[in-house]
């Protein structure tokens, strides 16, 4: 202050009265406006300075220095120099913050003549563009009581004592009649360079933000970051010769007085207790007293001068006063012995060589001890000893004190302790030697490895060098006691230089531990309190970082010339220009100094500051060469040349040179360096090598704190913690420190351990206040979802200080959720603690915005706009903006192709995507897709060929599950977390969850919700009002529109006014917005008016007043003439106006929609609110995504409570840095999975493509679904619903699970259609299964890895291989075989690799017909590796075949190639039986027992071939398959049936297999003729129980046991003559008997009464052991001799009766039965010779038969069905087997024949076909088919357009489109009467043809099963024509349902 005060002046012109100060010693700054009567009137300009120091007040007068331009700054010459230090000038390139306190002083006119400094506070920097001649405002401290500060103008303002400006003016404020200055304004330097530069005024530049870095920077902790890695930590005591100084008197003297004897010894004792002053007063008074005493004894006189002579030498090195006194006691005694003096003398001269030979002989006390001195000076150990001991009978307590310095260098410190307590037997109290005592035990406290040169006294350390534990800390307490006695008796003493010394030794001792670093403070500034920038104290202070208290007379190079040319001042002055970061300048004088350094043999210490003085490669490269030419210890110039190395920048070179230098050395120190080298370099592996190896070598236990770090840098989490856990076990607490403490609680956050991390982390934040701490420990309570509790622990940290703008970020971040008004107030506090940088604006202004303070935030975005340096916003035009907005369009839909294509993982897709939230993307799709029954926006959760093995699932119950953030929110959704917990005992999920969280969050808040809230409250007010609303336009007029290359929305928004006589108003055409101004044709100009041209036309007819027109914010701009404005202020009524969106809220922000609802008629499209109603709609969702996320939140919590959550931790790695929050999880969760064998859960498309990571198996939800499902966890009912929902809500791409199929198959029920029957989930995931197989959304069909199948073919494969499971499920269970065929029917249409697209039947090609033909010839080997029991699998190849035959293209070579696919798979199942499942049995039993359950035809075919002929001979028919590896020999079999058979009816037997010791329980449960039935029960190997049902035919008859075939025989005597009996009985041992039971078999069901006995038996048993295809025998016998034996007429006339009965069910079984039958006799090869007349004679007989036995039955009440059930199996089995479409009946007469032809003329000729019904159509199409006439043709035509024109409408009930079918069909067939191989090319020709009319169908979901049905009963090629047109059909619904 004084300094300031100083250069300041108060200035008088005229009758202004301002300030000025001095910038030189003859030029000074003020204000223009203070010496504007000097300019104007001539008046004399008085400078007052009335404050330099020693001197009177100065009055001088000054002129101002021209400048050509005008400046609110003047310069002044002062007429005659100043000696006084001018004010230093900084222009300040940045803004310096508003917490900083600036300082001015100046002279207001209320303190009179009297200067009064002011604190004053930055506010505001006006705008640089801004004109204003004060370019700051500034507010006084609140402290500051003056309330005018007039007369300050030109006052300095001082930042780190530099002027950074100079006050102008005040503000003022009027409160009543007073008036008070509430602020300043500055004119800052950087405003007036230009003037300074002209005036030659030199100033410096800073930035303020540069400065806070560095000032940060020193004032960060070292214990958390390094500083240079090169260098020597030990700065050695340079004065450390000092300890050595003894006084001691010379030889006695006998001859004097024993009272001066005494007087002497007392003044040796004063100065050696350190009052050096009063004891050279005694010396001189005691000299005085003897040279003016009478006798003036020679000797003793002579002493007293040669004493003087030796104190000027010791005590201040001063050889000319001593040598004046050795003279004075040579004059009176010319022998006087001054071997002490000389030693003194030569050694103070630097002539070592000769000092210690004038000593000798060495015969009294003083000459020992000062030889041993000079030993001690010198390091000459050996030779102090040898004359200690040698002389030891001279020793005093001096020689003893000495000698402990000796024992000190010799490391002996037992010794010198020994010699120290002797030194002070004699003497107390004398504080060198107290300090010395407290230095010998630093030596012993001190470990070896650190001892090493040959110091006396503590050196200084620049880091902490050793880790105290407590009884170290003891010792160092003790230290620093004997320390503080030294120092208070040298205080006592007045001794400064002792003081300084001993602070200096207490310094240094201090520095060797990080933990007495405040206390090393407190020792430095005591000395720089003795000695303003003491050398040691400043050392300190730059090498610990921290702040130096500059003074007033602050200048480096004057504590050289103050002090004088010693070495301390001369560290000191460069260390403090480093310390300014003012190199060049340290560089310079160290160069000025270098000849002290050399002269005091410390040179090392210089090259060690001269490269830290020096960055260029220039200066370095000459330290380099100076430092090779000089002789110094090799190993410090070694380790220099490593700082060379290190300050050049050259790391590899200096890695190399550092380990070298280790090997060669093996020191501590270099091991450190090379350690720190390897940090520096990032290099943590070898860092951590080295660590240990320090460790090991020198127990040095700072090592495992290095060795800490290493492994926390290096992510090695775990073994860090080890590391720490192994140095707490040790008891090395002292190792634990606060840096290891933090390593420990970061690495519990990184891994997760987020409650042992707080715990932890509360407990260090306890000892130690930091932002790293504060910060850590807030981040863990936040991710451990613990929001609350973060927040109050960064509040904790702001009371306790710790205020920057990241914690001001973090707390606003924070409570941005819980309390907008709290956020908002610390957005502000991180705005000014940031000084407004402009990052911190960008943050706030986007935290504003999103928390509804747009006001606030907009603010920002204007100061941000106006900032030069930022490039944050641009002006753009809107065709600027438009393009921009394209090309992010552009590239958004590319990302997101990539995305569909499975490039890359959805974390990615969504990072990339800014502020996309995955949460809120599910919720928008839940919500759309739910109400779409098949065109959805995929959720891609599941890669469609990914397959999942529940096998590995199950085994890791009760185990840990990883979940990524993807299945959680899927888990939630689906609420099985709850579940999840029953067979999993921890959920690991993601250690980031909370900010994963957050984020989401974040991104479900609408951007401005205060403006979102403001358009809800625009259209609320205009819905209330009279709107009118025009209808949109149509495609037609759309379509009209686009071809005149208008934009769409200038011409539709005209043509729509012009349509409806409107006019339009609209501020701009986007035409002119695009640039396309010439588009615009003048009359659509002329015909819009702006919204301001509308409001004026108001004001000039008087419908609104002026007031309300000028609050209008827009473009004012208005036509001076225009015909339509004219016409409209003549307007009678109200103006008919069309309008936009953007008029209606600009009406509205006016409060103008009252008004101008009532001057106008407002017109608008009608979907003018679509937009913001639909952003409504997506802001309730997202708040429905926000409170989903928080209940999660909330879940969390509980399950962390209770145990059941887990967290994997973070992976450290740089690429992250530059990742998305979610992309940097799933790295983390990834590299979790490569560490453990957890099941990884991640519901995300690219992550399922792959089956693994490591050991960690990937699955989804719906795995975890499956599996809770599997596990009893959830019910039947909420697994269906949650597969529903999945299917619903488009989770893409999953294969319909088997359990949920299988569940809902089971609801179907026996006996009718299935159509009507299949439950709604079916029909919801068949409409699934198109959309992901035909949208533009499908499977993948490329290839995405190297190994992987196309994705649509993985997912077929995996839909065939849950087909195969479903059909043996079906075949397998208890339910009708009629029931199985529809079952059956439905699955292959609709879930089936047939019925899909995949890239396998995308086109006909050979490749795609093979694969194909496999699936076909799979479902035949089905029926022999999958469906056991011979029963099971007749009835599945029954149904097989005919379902097969079906197809178009069967016969026409399908079948062989089937067949023969099918022998291939039989031959490589064969070719690798060892490997195969089939081992255990054979493949020729298999084979055997296959096909004997097929039909003949069938079974004969396969069996001939020669490939299968060559296994069946290799292996014998000796087992019965039981499936699932289950198997028993036919030999046990076959006696198992004899024993039931001999127990009876219903009678159990049980029986043990020998080879695999189950037990089977066998009954015969029927007995009919020759079949007999059997029931087989067992437990399986995984403890369920099978049943199988056995149906033997001739069981019985060919039994071995005799009384068995005579039993079975005789069963069928009312079947077999009596004769025949008796000739049967003959042979029934036999050899040939099994050839007599085939030919007795044959002959009864060759029988009419044997159809009768099986029809009652079908009937009236519900064991269904028969089919209704055994009522038909193999032979023609029997319908040879039903057409021989019975006429047609009596046949038919039978059949009439039927006809007319009158119960309609009766009539309808009648006609199934002869549908049925007949085309079974068609169908067959057997009666393959019969004419179609014949078979439907017989058809017509056999139906009589079975429908009499039905009534019968019905009527002895013995019957099981009912008639309705009879008729629907039937229909449903005709159905099934295509019986039904088969329209030809060539039996018909020619009279029926001649009534068609009359009935169909007739028709057509009356009735207006395309108003039929489609009833009455198709039964004229049925008919149509036996029509000749010549007008066919015209009546196809008729029927082909009443079938366009209803497929164009909408169908009312299932009826008109099942008409509508069949109509289509019967069409097909009529076209092609006489080409039947081209009907279904017909019929999909028709359909095709509709389609590409773009007419809309649609069909109900029986419709759609019916089509889908075609696909496998048409040939390939065909199916995949069918297949596409029922893929069109269903997606054009799609389309018009949403």
């Amino acid at each position: 202050m004084d300094y300031l005060k100083a250069a300041v002046a108060m200035l008088i012109c005229g009758k202004e009265q301002g300030t000025a100060f001095l910038v030189s010693n003859t030029l000074a700054l003020t204000m223009t406006h203070c010496v504007t009567d000097a300019i104007e009137n001539g008046e004399d300009i008085i400078l007052a300075f009335k404050n330099i120091p020693g001197q009177d007040e100065i009055n001088i007068k000054a002129s101002i220095v021209p400048y050509e331009e005008d400046y609110p700054v003047s310069v002044l010459r002062i007429d005659n120099e100043i000696l006084t230090e001018p004010l230093g000038i900084s222009c300040c390139e940045d803004h310096i913050n508003s917490s900083e306190e600036l300082i001015t002083y100046g002279y207001p006119h209320v303190k009179g003549h009297e200067g009064y400094p002011i604190g004053i506070f930055i506010i505001d920097y006006l705008n640089e563009n801004v004109i204003d001649d004060g370019d700051v405002t500034l507010v006084f401290d609140q402290k500051i009581r003056l309330e005018n500060v007039a007369g300050m103008s030109g006052s300095p303002v001082f930042y780190r004592n530099k002027v950074v400006g100079i006050l102008i003016e005040q503000g003022i404020e009027s409160i009543g009649n007073n008036q008070k200055a509430v602020d300043v304004k500055m004119v800052s330097i950087k405003r007036i360079q230009k003037l300074l530069d002209n005036a030659g005024i030199l100033y410096s530049s800073i930035k303020y933000a540069e400065m806070q870095d560095e000032i940060n920077k020193l004032q960060q902790p070292k214990s958390y970051h390094e500083g240079n890695c090169f260098y020597n930590e030990q700065k050695k005591n340079y004065k450390e010769n000092y300890a050595a100084s003894y006084c001691e008197l010379d030889s006695a003297i006998e001859d004097y007085e024993k009272s001066i004897e005494s007087q002497l010894k007392s003044i040796c004792s004063i100065k050696n207790k350190g009052n050096i002053k009063k004891a050279w007063d005694e010396l001189r008074n005691l000299t005085t007293m003897v040279r003016g005493s009478k006798s003036k004894p020679s000797k003793i006189l002579s002493r007293l001068y040669y004493l003087q002579a030796c104190w000027y030498i010791d005590d201040y090195e001063d050889s000319s006063n001593a040598q004046k006194y050795i003279k004075k006691a040579l004059e009176i005694t010319p022998d006087y012995d001054c071997r002490n003096y000389n030693a003194k003398k030569l050694f103070l001269e630097g002539n070592v060589v000769e000092v210690k030979k004038v000593l000798y002989p060495i015969d009294s006390t003083s000459i020992l001890n000062t030889y041993i001195q000079l030993c001690v000076y010198n390091r000459e150990i050996e030779d102090a000893y040898e004359v200690f001991e040698n002389k030891k009978d001279l020793a005093n307590d001096g020689t003893y004190y000495l000698m402990s310095l000796i024992g000190i260098l010799d490391g002996d410190y037992a010794l010198a302790r020994q010699y120290m307590e002797k030194a002070n037997k004699e003497t107390k109290d004398i504080p060198l030697h107290i300090m010395m005592e407290g230095v010998i035990m630093y030596w012993e406290l001190l470990p070896s490895n650190m001892i090493y040169g040959d110091s006396v006294l503590p050196s200084l350390y620049v880091n902490s060098m050793l880790l105290l534990n407590n009884e170290s800390k003891q010792k160092l307490n003790e230290i620093v006691s004997l320390y503080q006695k030294a120092y208070d008796l040298a205080e006592k003493a007045e001794n400064m230089e002792l003081q300084k010394q001993i602070l200096v030794v207490w310094l240094n001792t201090l520095s060797i531990s990080d933990e007495y670093r405040e206390e090393g403070y407190k020792i430095a500034f005591k000395l720089m309190e003795l000695e303003p920038y003491e050398c040691q104290a400043v050392i300190y202070f730059c090498a610990t970082g921290k702040e130096i208290p500059l003074g007033k007379d602050f200048d480096p190079t004057k504590i050289v010339q103050k002090k004088g040319n010693n070495i301390g001042s001369m560290i000191s002055c460069v260390y403090l220009f480093m310390n300014q970061n003012d190199y060049e300048s340290a560089y310079k004088k160290l160069k000025e100094y270098r000849f002290k350094f050399e002269e005091m043999h410390m040179m090392s210490h210089w090259f060690d500051l001269a490269v830290r003085c020096c960055s260029d490669p220039k200066q370095l490269n000459q330290i380099q060469d100076s430092l090779d030419d000089f002789d110094i210890d090799l190993t410090a110039k070694q380790r220099i040349k490593g700082m060379i190395l290190e300050a050049l920048g050259e790391n590899e070179k200096l890695i190399d040179y550092a380990l070298t230098l280790y090997q060669e050395t093996e020191q501590e120190i270099d091991l450190i360096n090379l350690i720190s080298c390897y940090e520096k370099n990032r290099d943590w592996k070898n860092a951590e090598y080295y660590c240990n190896n320090w460790l090991e070598k020198f127990n040095n236990p700072i090592a495992n704190i290095k060795i800490v770090r290493c492994l926390a840098l290096q992510n090695r989490q775990e073994e860090c913690l080890n590391k720490v856990c192994e140095i707490r076990n040790s008891g090395q607490e002292e190792c634990l420190t606060k840096e290891v403490l933090f390593y420990e609680i970061q690495a519990l956050k990184i891994l997760g351990k987020y409650n042992e991390a707080i715990e932890k982390g509360e407990d260090l934040w306890s000892k130690e206040v930091s932002p790293q701490v504060l910060f850590l420990l807030a981040e863990c309570y936040y991710l451990n979802v613990q929001e609350q509790e973060a927040i109050y622990t960064l509040r904790d940290g702001i009371k306790k200080g710790i205020r920057n703008v990241k914690v001001y970020q973090m707390y606003a971040e924070y409570t941005k959720r819980s309390s907008t008004a709290e956020c908002e107030k610390y957005v502000k506090k991180a705005l000014m603690q940031s000084d407004n940088d402009p990052n911190v604006m960008m943050w706030a202004m986007n935290l504003l915005y999103s928390i509804g303070k747009s006001d606030s935030a907009s603010e920002l975005l204007v100061k941000l706009q106006s900032l030069d340096k930022v490039d944050c916003f641009k002006t753009l035009t809107f065709k600027e903006a438009k393009e921009l907005i394209d090309k992010a369009e552009e590239e958004t839909k590319k990302r997101y192709e990539m995305y569909m294509k499975c490039k890359f993982p959805y974390h990615l897709f969504f990072d990339q995507s800014g502020k996309a939230s995955y949460t809120l993307y599910c919720h928008q799709l839940w919500s759309s897709n739910v109400d779409s029954s098949i065109r959805k926006q995929l959720l891609l959760t599941t890669y469609g060929g990914h397959r999942a093995s529940v096998e590995k699932i199950k085994k890791t119950m009760g185990q840990a599950i990883t979940v990524d953030f993807s299945s959680l929110i899927h888990m939630k959704h689906f609420d099985i977390l709850d579940d999840i917990k029953s067979c999993w005992n921890k959920i690991i999920i993601s250690g980031n969850i909370s900010n994963i969280i957050a984020s989401e969050q974040n991104k479900c808040f609408p951007n401005q919700p205060d403006m979102l809230d403001a358009k809800k409250k625009m259209v609320d007010v205009w819905k209330r009002r009279t709107l009118n609303y025009i209808e949109l336009p149509s495609q037609n007029d759309l379509k009209k529109w686009y071809e005149t290359g208008i934009n769409i929305v200038d011409i539709a928004s005209y043509e729509l006014a012009k349509s409806n006589n409107l006019v339009l108003v609209s501020d701009n055409f986007i035409s002119d917005l695009l640039e396309e101004s010439y588009k615009i044709t003048d009359e659509m100009r002329n015909s819009v008016i702006s919204t301001y041209e509308l409001l004026t036309i108001l004001e000039k007819r008087g419908d609104i007043n002026s007031e309300f027109k000028n609050k209008y914010r827009g473009d004012r701009k208005t036509r001076k003439e225009s015909e339509l404005i004219d016409k409209l202020v003549d307007y009678d009524g109200k103006l008919p106006i069309l309008v936009d969106e953007n008029f209606l809220r600009e009406i509205f922000e006016m409060d103008g929609v009252s008004i101008i609802s009532q001057k106008c008629n407002v017109y608008t499209n009608s979907n003018i609110f679509y937009n913001i109603e639909n952003e409504m709609e997506q802001v309730e969702v997202a708040r429905e995504a926000y409170v989903f996320l928080e209940a999660l939140k909330n879940d969390i919590k509980d399950y962390k409570e209770s145990g059941n959550i887990g967290y994997y931790g973070f992976y450290e790695n740089d690429n992250k840095r530059k990742k998305g929050i979610l992309t940097n999880d799933f790295m983390d969760l990834l590299h979790h999975a490569s560490l453990n064998k957890h099941i990884l859960v991640c519901d995300d498309r690219w992550a399922g493509s792959y089956s693994n990571f490591g050991d960690c198996l990937i699955y989804s939800v719906v795995d975890i679904v499956e599996m809770l499902h599997k596990q009893g966890v959830i019910s039947d009912e909420k697994y269906i619903n949650i597969i529903t929902q999945m299917f619903s809500e488009g989770y893409a791409y999953i294969v319909p699970p088997f359990e949920y199929v299988k569940l809902l198959l089971e609801q179907v029920s026996d006996g009718k259609e299935i159509s009507q029957e299949i439950p709604e989930e079916l029909s919801i995931m068949c409409d699934y299964l198109v959309y992901i197989t035909a949208s533009d959304s499908k499977l993948n069909d490329e290839i995405l890895h190297q190994g992987l199948l196309p994705e649509s073919v993985g997912y077929m494969n995996n839909l065939q291989r849950v087909l195969i499971k479903l059909m043996k499920y079906v075949w397998c269970t208890e339910r009708s075989e009629l029931w199985k065929c529809q079952v059956s029917d439905w699955l292959l249409a609709n879930y089936s690799v047939f019925s899909y697209r995949s890239v396998m039947n995308e086109s006909v090609g050979s490749n795609n017909q093979k694969y194909y033909e496999l699936e076909l010839s799979n479902m035949l080997f089905l029926g022999f590796s999958e469906i056991p029991g011979n029963l099971y699998r007749k009835q599945y190849y029954s149904w097989l075949f005919n379902w097969f035959s079906k197809n178009s293209q069967w016969k026409n070579g399908l079948e062989d190639r089937v067949i023969q696919s099918l022998v291939d798979i039989i031959c490589e199942v064969d070719r690798h039986e060892k490997d195969s499942p089939y081992n255990d049995i054979g493949i020729g039993m298999l084979v055997l027992s296959g096909t004997d359950d097929m039909p003949e035809y069938y079974r004969d075919l396969i069996r001939k071939n020669a490939s299968i002929a060559q296994i069946i001979d290799r292996f014998e028919d000796n087992y019965v398959y039981l499936g699932e590896k289950e198997f028993i020999t036919l030999k046990d079999f076959n006696q198992w049936l004899e024993d039931a058979m001999k127990h009876g009816i219903n009678c159990s037997v049980i029986r043990t297999d020998e080879i695999t010791k189950k037990n089977y329980t066998i009954t015969l449960i029927v007995n009919e003729l020759f079949h007999q039935g059997f029931k087989l029960e067992y437990i399986d190997n995984t403890k369920n129980k099978r049943i199988h049902y056995f149906r033997i035919d001739k069981a019985m008859l060919c039994s071995q046991d005799t009384l068995l075939r005579t039993k079975g025989l005789l069963a069928l005597s009312d079947y077999i003559t009596d004769s025949d009996m008796k000739k049967y009985q003959i042979c029934l041992n036999r050899d040939n008997w099994e050839e007599t039971t085939d030919k007795i078999v044959s002959e009864i069901k060759s029988r009419e009464d044997y159809t009768v006995y099986i029809t009652r038996y079908m009937l009236e048993n519900k064991i269904k052991m028969f089919s209704i295809e055994d009522l038909f025998p193999n032979s023609t016998e029997l319908y040879e001799n039903v057409l021989a034996n019975n006429s047609d007429d009596d046949v038919f006339k039978r059949a009439n009766q039927w006809q007319q009965n009158r119960d309609k069910t009766i009539i309808n079984i009648f006609r199934q039965l002869i549908i049925f039958i007949y085309n079974c006799l068609r169908k067959s090869e057997t009666y393959a010779n019969f004419a179609e007349k014949d078979s439907f004679v017989v058809a017509n007989y056999f139906a009589d038969i079975v429908l009499t036995q039905i009534t019968q039955s019905k009527e002895s009440e013995r019957i099981k069905y009912t008639l309705q059930e009879l008729y629907d199996w039937l229909l449903q089995l005709n159905d099934s087997n295509g019986f039904l479409d088969n329209f030809k009946n060539n039996v018909l007469s020619q009279e029926e024949r001649d009534g068609i032809e009359e009935e169909i003329t007739e028709y057509f000729s009356s009735t207006d076909v395309q108003h039929a019904g489609g009833s009455e159509i198709a039964s004229i199409c049925e008919k149509m088919y036996f029509f000749e006439g010549k007008d066919l043709q015209t009546y196809l035509s008729l029927i082909k357009e009443w079938i366009i024109e209803h497929c164009k409408k909408k169908k009312e009930g299932l009826d008109e489109e099942n008409d509508l079918l069949r109509v289509m069909v019967y069409f097909a067939y009529i076209v092609n009467k006489e080409k039947p191989d081209q009907i279904i090319d017909s019929f999909l020709d028709l359909w095709e043809k509709i389609l590409n009319q773009g007419i809309h169908i649609e069909l109900s979901k029986s419709s759609m099963y019916i089509l889908r049905g075609y696909i496998t009963s048409f040939s390939f090629s065909q199916g995949i024509r069918m297949r596409k047109i029922v893929e069109r059909i269903s997606l054009q619904m799609a389309i018009y349902e949403n």
